[in-house]
């Protein structure tokens, strides 16, 4: 028996030019994934509840499979600001949009024309393939650790098959070096004024619903609904501030810069999110403030924008 290992995991993925027709990702399209985990079926089944002469399970039939994949990806920049990074595909498949400027590319949702992707998840000469594919995902820029996205995927299930070689050319090449959360690498602004941040998550909130008929199935957007989390080091006066701020349910607009250099500069802009709650925290011998807020878009699609530049 050949052992399967971890190392040994491949995930490729191809964005599709039409909804669950399944694109032809290589290893050129190789995701520099980190704690990889694929649930090669995810079955809904139906019990079965006759009655009999005698007592045991009666077993179940199975009305619905899909097939899931979690991961995450480092936060890192093309290096060249016109040139979309190695994420950008996965990105637009989380219900986001690419558009590429003359010096920047920047990824805004939208709530229609959704892309997908097809993924190929390889180990060896296995593979399973996650057609249709669509997903949620969750950036984290807390101080102290390599900024990444964390993303969950749904796709149409097909049978996994042992293909005749394993997977060639896996090439990472375009996923660069991040560069750590740091006070010389990032800066965020909460409603106008820095902050001294230590934990921050913004989460898009995108609900991903199984859509399943007698005419087919698909992954869909159901709807969207974001959020933020901050934590940042206060004195008095800030938390005093703070304190007022949710429980007033103040508006306002987040913004965190990380990178310093032309072409490694991602910009994280929330035109405005509102205070849910707000109070002290501490974080050993400091005190912050923790902060959970809704991101409240005043148009459509401007709950937020990701720009490299």
């Amino acid at each position: 028996m050949e052992l399967l290992r971890k190392q040994n995991q491949v995930l490729i993925a191809a964005l599709e030019t039409a909804y669950g027709t399944a694109a032809s990702p290589t290893g050129a399209n190789a995701i520099l994934a980190q704690d990889l985990s694929v649930k090669m079926i995810d079955a809904q089944t139906q019990d079965r509840n006759n009655i009999v002469a005698w007592m045991g399970a009666q077993g179940a039939i199975t009305v619905g499979r899909q097939i899931t994949a979690n991961f995450g990806i480092e936060l890192a920049a093309s290096g060249t600001a016109a040139t979309p990074p190695a994420w950008g595909s996965v990105l637009m498949a989380c219900g986001f949009a690419e558009v590429v400027g003359a010096s920047d590319v920047a990824y805004t949702p939208v709530d229609e024309s959704f892309s997908s992707l097809t993924m190929i998840y390889r180990i060896k000469t296995l593979q399973q393939r996650l057609i249709g594919s669509r997903g949620k995902v969750v950036f984290n820029l807390d101080q102290g650790t390599i900024p990444s996205a964390k993303y969950d995927f749904i796709g149409l299930y097909e049978d996994p098959s042992e293909e005749t070689e394993s997977l060639t050319g896996a090439n990472y090449d375009d996923f660069k070096i991040p560069e750590g959360v740091t006070d010389v690498s990032t800066e965020v602004t909460l409603f106008g004024t820095p902050v001294a941040m230590r934990k921050l998550t913004i989460d898009p909130g995108v609900m991903m619903d199984m859509d399943r008929h007698t005419e087919g199935e698909s992954v869909e957007v159901g709807g969207r609904s974001g959020s933020i989390s901050i934590s940042f080091r206060t004195d008095v006066a800030q938390l005093v501030d703070a304190i007022k701020k949710g429980s007033g349910n103040f508006e306002g607009p987040l913004q965190a810069v990380h990178g310093t250099e032309v072409g490694k500069t991602l910009t994280f802009d929330v035109p405005n999110v509102q205070v849910r709650t707000a109070d002290i925290e501490w974080d050993g011998e400091f005190a912050s403030v923790s902060m959970q807020a809704d991101i409240k878009p005043l148009s459509a699609n401007t709950d937020l924008s990701i720009t490299q530049s």
